[in-house]
């Protein structure tokens, strides 16, 4: 028995044309998703923040049960706030507090 397969012109035919439409549903979408990126851009702020310290407002949720009270203050000293890059900022935090101290920049308020 050989190892040799005949495949006939008609399955060919079949295979160019189903890697021709993968090529041209790929395309598709990436001019898609290009579309779409371009559209965002066009209606995207640019936020930025020209402060060197903020105060820090802390949700109640953020704390594991039992830490913080209902009446305990909320909102902290002052803290040193560096900038990551366009979108992501650094807050001098403590350790005590047991948060991420990296922010995104839709979460800082003017």
């Amino acid at each position: 028995m050989s190892d040799h397969i005949k495949v006939s012109d008609s399955e060919l035919s079949f295979a160019s044309h189903v890697h021709n439409l993968h090529k041209k549903v790929i395309n598709k979408i990436a001019q898609s998703n290009a579309n779409y990126k371009l559209w965002a851009d066009v209606r995207k702020r640019l936020k930025t923040f020209n402060v060197d310290y903020v105060m820090v407002q802390i949700c109640l949720e953020r704390f594991s049960p039992g830490t913080v009270k209902k009446l305990h203050a909320r909102s902290s000293d002052s803290f040193q706030i560096l900038k990551l890059n366009s979108n992501s900022y650094v807050i001098g935090l403590s350790q005590n507090f047991g948060i991420s101290s990296t922010c995104n920049i839709e979460d800082l308020v003017d």
